[in-house]
């Protein structure tokens, strides 16, 4: 009798852990869904640059602020009172086309001067929209290369921006003087001094103060990168109008993207953000590669809750409802959330002329236009 209840109780066990496994499986999927897709005109069909060649929009960064949506091209957009920013109020119904009628574009000098912008958050204590560049190029004993490494901060509301940071090279403004914090934190045996090459994509706030950027790219050269799913994070605080950030910086989370064993290959991060209400972070991984002189381009979203992040669990993929990872068939660069289950993300096809299919039409991409998708997540 005795060895018969303590057999139970052991099967009682077993089934009570099951149950809780298979919960937490359901738990932890994320599902998703993409409600709209569409084209985004930058500026005007046909504008060149000072060359006489082509201008493409190649949209990098996102955020949602105010009811407005703010986004940047990491190419510089020509003209008068422009820069490589620009924003359009968030209909409430997404068209097909959002066209350069509903754009306004943001005409700061911070904006014009900086290059390559790939990201955008929002402090957790303030009403302050942060601007990062790719920090993935310096020339020594010039200042050609400043403006691709700038950390800004911008009071929309009150319309001033500023550097963190801020260095003055010869008139070019930067905050070049956080690149070795960059590369003392991607140190590691295969780069003892750190790497040669990095690039920074993706940025987010978290509790506690922290700030959070991505690093998508690290080698010798831009030529061999390695690509990471690779976060970056350290302390910030807001006093007498000046960002300020903690100086030690460290290696905060990294995931090896090839343990997922997904079809495609060079996948990076490219944008993330952390989501309050679900205490999770979301991320946006993409790629880009000749594949038989076809040119491969997509990206996957993934979910990692707080608790993961500090304990360096795996991420999980968003999938669709067949249980299969959600494949963007464009290059993500940036998202946002315009509410808490629903992110608009912004694409990045480079020079890629692509068929977008947005249900109704299918329109091919032009060099002034620049891809989005809105996905639900639950």
């Amino acid at each position: 009798m005795k060895k018969t209840f303590t057999l139970l109780i052991l099967l009682l066990l077993v089934s009570s852990c099951k149950t809780s496994n298979n919960n937490n499986n359901r738990q932890s999927k994320t599902i998703g869904k993409v409600v709209k897709k569409g084209i985004i005109e930058c500026f005007e069909n046909g504008l060149l640059d000072k060359d006489g060649k082509p201008v493409f929009c190649e949209a990098s960064g996102v955020i949602y602020h105010n009811g407005m949506l703010i986004i940047a091209s990491d190419k510089d957009i020509p003209g008068k009172n422009r820069s490589s920013v620009f924003e359009f109020k968030k209909p409430k119904q997404f068209p097909s086309v959002i066209d350069t009628k509903s754009i306004s574009y943001i005409d700061k000098a911070p904006f014009r001067n900086v290059e390559k912008i790939e990201a955008f958050t929002k402090s957790l204590d303030s009403d302050l929209i942060l601007v990062s560049t790719a920090f993935d190029r310096i020339k020594s004993g010039s200042n050609d290369f400043d403006g691709f490494n700038s950390l800004l901060y911008w009071n929309r509301n009150k319309d001033w921006v500023k550097y963190v940071l801020k260095s003055d090279n010869k008139g070019i403004k930067s905050s070049k003087g956080l690149r070795p914090y960059f590369k003392k934190t991607l140190k590691s045996t295969s780069y003892p001094n750190g790497p040669s090459y990095y690039k920074i994509e993706g940025m987010t706030t978290a509790p506690n103060n922290t700030i959070i950027f991505g690093a998508r790219e690290i080698g010798n050269s831009y030529k061999t990168p390695e690509f990471k799913l690779l976060l970056i994070s350290t302390n910030y605080a807001y006093m007498e109008k000046k960002f300020l950030l903690d100086e030690n910086f460290s290696h905060a989370y990294e995931y090896n993207i090839d343990d997922a064993k997904l079809p495609k290959k060079n996948i990076g991060i490219s944008s993330i953000e952390y989501n309050h209400t679900n205490e999770a972070f979301y991320i946006i991984t993409s790629f880009e590669y000749e594949n038989n002189s076809n040119i491969e381009l997509g990206a996957y979203i993934w979910k990692l809750p707080y608790k993961s992040f500090l304990s360096n669990k795996p991420p999980s993929l968003v999938t669709g409802k067949d249980g299969t990872p959600l494949l963007l068939d464009n290059k993500a660069e940036g998202f946002t959330f315009i509410d808490d289950n629903t992110i608009f993300i912004i694409c990045d096809d480079d020079r890629e002329s692509k068929t977008i299919s947005t249900g109704n039409t299918n329109i091919k991409r032009l060099p002034h236009q620049a891809p989005f998708y809105i996905v639900e997540i639950n």
